[in-house]
This record gives structure tokens, C-alpha cells and sequence, in this order.
């Protein structure tokens, strides 16, 4: 990485030309910055004095040696200001008759221009570059706009051209070819700049000779509209960190790419690339390593693409969920309960599993065993290297093989599914955070409802919170019966024995209030319905002994809904 102070002769010597790559917004500066820009080009001329424009990040490219421009660069960060000093230029030259000095520098040899725009606004740039005088142009779009501000505002009096291209400076930093992006990105935080894995890869995959692929792959799939484009940009919750939906999705296409055994990777070359704070990086070296066709890459990528978004339904915790196996359970254990390390093995089943039988044979499976699992509060340290290397690197993709890799495993190694004496004492001893109770019970509840039994319907996840039955603040108006330990009712308030779902919290008067007044003014009303509180509210009184009464209650009914 080079770091050069420039002036704009500097950056724009007439010989070199810099392409604005795919995943480049499109031009967005409005009036706010060109009258900034102005002003400070007039207050230059005037004093006749150094100032600093700001920093631009460029990355060389290769070229053939018989290639007609021998110096490409790609715009990194700066199409905006560079963009608009051309627009400045060349309206200023024009109204000065002086379109040799414009010709000089923003024109190479061949006729070409210094910045190559994308498919964003080549058409508008090109008009602008083209003009031999200040026509009208037709059109809306910002750089129309830009072209018309400076046409209207620009007063050669108060400008030097001389003065401008000798004491405006920028700072150029400059990447070479084999140097990553992203690692420069997070590094040079001053400039607040952080381009998304996805468009680092737009600009891999694509460039300005590939539009019509481009429009029918990347663009059909990822940017359609703005629906699609809000789906892909949603964030989502991975372990500690939040990233974007396409993010996730690049990220198990990887893993699943890696797998193949055609690519013949080692175990340890693979375990690098499951590592996801380098994913444009990894995608790189992966295609350079195996030699992959970036085409054919793309066409498969789209194809995961297309069934990743038919089935992966961000928005899983504001819908009805079913009680039967299906896709939608899948959702609301990735999405709901933070199970994002399942999309590569599941994305993996829905592309090739034809039989849905068989597939939601394997997602019940799967539910299984991650409830238990998230009952028993086991590690899923090692879920990654279960979910990639071991189930889709074993090519496993009918129920009868997944429960044989899991069951053959010893009860007390890591990834072994949870017997039903560890899940009845997790649900007498463990101690359960609001969202994991709330999650639970909601499950729960969907796999032991029947419909048809009820007078009202299993509502949307979202449209519950969670309750303790005996509160946390029980001192003021629930009796501690005389040699009872104080200690162990504050664990007991903390077991799922003792928290419910309802339908909204209640009101602050009585959530802290004795049981029959919490029970009668409020738990009646809001949950009286649910199996998971079966029986709770027909008591009189609720203790120690009833929160681990139900504790027990709970834990043979998941027993019996996520059998192990």
C-alpha cells in the first residue's frame, strides 16, 4: 500500500483511467456538496494557497501488455468526489472556451475517458463528457443535476484554473493488485469506510464487459427490487455479532462449496476457510487456489441463491408457526433461537433433497436433537465443524444416516444428543434466561397444541413475553412459609418451572402481586389457553413445590415432543 499526497494534475495525468467497479453505489452527492465543493474551488483561486480535498482508495489492476491503457486503477472509495471534480471541470472549461485543458487530462490518448463509470451512470456521465457546449440535457438523474448546478452556479470570475489544479490536493492511497479490500477497509477506520462481502465479491465476479450476465444472475437474484434488496440487507443475529442476510448466505455456500470432493481440499485448508472474519478473502483464494471458472462459480452460487430465499424466512417470529415438521421449525430455531450455524447443512438438505418427506423427516430430526441441546445448555463450540465437515462433508442426506452419526456418539462427548435424565434436570436446575425460556415454552407449546382443541389460535412468537409466575420482587406480597430458605426461592423464581408465556405483559400493578390477584386480574385472561401451563391455573396456591411440579410436568413433555 502506497500513501501519496496529489495534486489533481497528479491523479489525472491524461494517462491513466480509473474504472468504478459493480459494488459501487451509484452516484448519490447532492446539492449540499457541490455548493461545498464550489465554494471551496473559488476560495482556492482566491487565496491561492494548498487545500486538502480528501483521500481516495485506489486499487491497481492488471493489464496485458498489448492493452491500449497500460495504468488502470479501480475506485475503491472516492467515485463520489472524483466523479464531481470531472463534472466541475468540465462545465468550467466549457463556459471558458477552454476544452483543450479539460481534453489534456480527463481524456486519454485513445479517446477514452479517465473514469470509466458503472452500469449505474455510464449513460449520464457520458452524455456530460461528450458536450462541446452547454446544452440542455434530458434527464433526472443526480449527475444531470450535478452538471446542471455548476452550469447555473459557476462564475469564471472567481475561479483560477491554474490555482485549483496547482494547490488542491488529495490523498491517494493506493493498493496493489494482491493486497485485500476488506483488510484494508477495517483497518483505516478514519475514513469510515466498510464495504460488505458482498459487494467486494460484486466487483470480483463481474466488470463493466460482463453487464448482460451481470442483470441476469447477481442482479435478477440479489438487487431485483427493493423488496429483494431489503431481504438480502436485513441483519441477522450470528452467535455475538450481527451481519447481513447475504452475508449469512455467502458464508454457507462457502462452507458448502468446500466440501466438494472434486475440489479435494485438505481438512486443514478447510478449516481455515470455515473461519468467517475473512469471507471475501476466502472466496479469493479459494477460486485461485482450485482454479476455479468465476461463470461457472456464479451460476451455482445463483442457483443456492434462488432456494436460499424461497425458504429462509427472516421474518419466521411475526407468522403462525406450524406443529409439524417443516421448513418454517427450521427458521425459528436459526432465527428465533440464534441457531444461524445450521443454514449451511440446511440450505445443503433443501438443495439436495428432492423428497420433502424425507427432508422434513430430517428437520424433525434435527429439532430434536437441537432442543435438547439447547434445553441442557450443552456447548455448541463445535456445531460449525458438525454442521459442514461432518454432515455435509459425509454427503449425509437421509434421516436414517443423521440419526446413526448422531446416536453412535458417546453420551458424554460434546456433540451427543442429551438423554432424558440431563433434560429433566435442566429444567429443575438450570437457570434460564428470559428469550431461551420464552423460546422454549413457545415450541413447546406449538408441538403439543391441537388446534382443534382450543377456543383460541397458537399466535405469532412475537406476540408473547415472558412472565414469572412467583416474581422477583416477591418479598412485599408472597409469604416465605416459616424455615423455608430464602436462597432457594430465588432459584426457584429462576427455573422454567416457574416462567410463562402470555399474550402481553402485565400491567406493573399486579405483576409483582400475590398469586390470586396476578392470577385473577391478569394470568386468567392472558393464558388461560396454553397446554404448557396446564393445570397451574386452577391452583389456589403456587410455591416451591409447584414451580418443580411443573418443572417435571415440562420436562416429560419435551421428552415426548423432541424425543432423543
Amino acid at each position: 500500500m502506497d500513501v501519496n499526497k496529489s495534486k489533481i494534475t497528479d491523479v489525472f495525468s491524461g494517462n491513466r483511467q480509473y474504472v468504478i467497479p459493480f459494488f459501487q453505489r451509484a452516484y448519490v452527492w447532492w446539492k449540499e456538496q457541490w455548493e461545498r465543493l464550489l465554494i471551496d474551488m473559488e476560495h482556492v483561486s482566491e487565496v491561492q494557497r494548498q487545500y486538502f480535498l480528501g483521500s481516495i482508495i485506489l486499487k491497481q489492476q492488471k493489464t496485458s501488455s498489448n492493452a491500449h491503457i497500460g495504468d488502470v486503477r479501480t475506485i475503491i472509495d472516492g467515485q463520489q468526489r472524483l466523479t464531481t471534480l470531472m463534472i466541475f471541470f468540465k462545465v468550467y472549461l466549457l463556459l471558458t472556451e477552454q476544452t483543450s485543458l479539460f481534453n489534456r487530462n480527463f481524456v486519454l490518448f485513445d479517446g477514452s475517458l479517465a473514469i470509466r463509470h458503472s452500469h449505474n451512470d455510464i449513460r449520464d456521465f457520458e452524455r456530460i463528457m461528450k458536450l462541446e457546449s452547454l446544452d440542455d440535457l434530458e434527464g433526472s438523474g443526480r449527475l444531470i443535476c450535478a452538471y446542471d448546478y455548476f452550469r447555473e452556479n459557476i462564475k469564471v470570475e472567481k475561479l483560477d484554473y491554474y490555482a485549483i489544479i496547482n494547490n488542491v490536493l488529495l490523498v491517494s492511497i493506493d493498493l496493489n493488485n494482491d493486497e485485500d479490500e476488506q483488510q484494508i477497509f477495517d483497518t483505516i477506520n478514519s475514513l469510515g469506510v466498510r464495504l460488505t462481502t458482498g459487494e467486494l465479491l460484486k466487483n470480483y465476479f463481474y466488470d463493466c464487459d460482463d453487464l448482460e450476465f451481470f442483470n441476469s444472475t447477481w442482479k435478477q437474484v440479489f438487487e431485483k427490487d427493493e423488496k429483494c434488496k431489503g431481504y438480502w440487507e436485513t441483519d441477522i443475529t450470528t452467535g455475538r455479532l450481527k451481519r447481513n442476510n447475504l452475508e449469512a448466505f455467502l458464508n454457507a455456500y462457502l462452507q458448502i462449496k468446500i466440501q466438494d470432493p472434486n475440489l479435494n481440499l485438505s481438512a486443514s485448508t478447510r478449516k481455515i476457510f470455515r473461519k468467517t472474519d475473512s469471507l471475501f478473502n476466502n472466496y479469493k483464494t479459494l477460486m485461485l487456489d482450485c482454479k476455479l471458472d468465476k461463470r461457472a462459480m456464479v451460476e451455482e452460487l445463483i442457483e443456492y441463491a434462488k432456494v436460499y430465499k424461497e425458504n429462509f424466512e427472516l421474518d419466521i417470529a411475526e407468522q403462525r408457526l406450524s406443529n409439524t415438521a417443516s421448513m418454517s421449525r427450521m427458521n425459528y430455531l436459526i432465527f428465533v433461537l440464534d441457531g444461524t450455524t445450521l443454514i449451511p447443512y440446511v440450505l445443503y438438505l433443501l438443495f439436495n433433497v428432492a423428497d420433502h418427506r424425507e427432508r422434513n423427516a430430517m428437520f424433525e430430526y434435527l429439532e430434536n436433537y437441537i432442543m435438547r441441546r439447547i434445553i441442557c445448555k450443552t456447548s455448541n463450540n463445535n456445531y460449525t465443524d458438525l454442521f459442514t465437515e461432518h454432515l455435509i462433508g459425509r454427503n449425509i442426506t437421509n434421516v436414517a444416516s443423521l440419526k446413526e452419526y448422531i446416536e453412535n456418539k458417546d453420551s458424554e462427548l460434546a456433540l451427543s444428543m442429551p438423554h432424558n435424565g440431563r433434560v429433566l434436570n435442566a429444567f429443575l436446575e438450570t437457570d434460564f434466561t428470559n428469550k431461551r425460556a420464552l423460546g422454549v415454552l413457545y415450541l413447546m407449546e406449538s408441538k403439543m397444541r391441537k388446534d382443534s382443541h382450543h377456543s383460541t389460535q397458537l399466535l405469532p412468537y412475537s406476540s408473547y413475553s415472558l412472565e414469572h409466575l412467583m416474581p422477583s420482587k416477591w418479598r412485599r406480597n408472597w409469604e416465605l412459609p416459616s424455615g423455608a430458605d430464602e436462597d432457594e426461592r430465588n432459584r426457584a423464581i429462576k427455573c422454567i418451572g416457574n416462567m410463562a408465556m402470555i399474550t402481553q405483559p402485565l400491567n406493573a400493578a399486579i405483576k409483582n402481586a400475590c398469586w390470586l390477584e396476578k392470577k385473577y386480574k391478569g394470568l386468567l385472561k392472558y393464558a388461560s389457553d396454553l397446554e404448557t401451563l396446564h393445570g397451574v391455573l386452577s391452583l389456589d396456591v403456587w410455591d416451591e413445590n409447584q414451580i418443580r411440579y411443573r418443572a417435571k410436568y415440562l420436562a416429560g413433555k419435551a421428552n415426548e415432543v423432541w424425543p432423543g
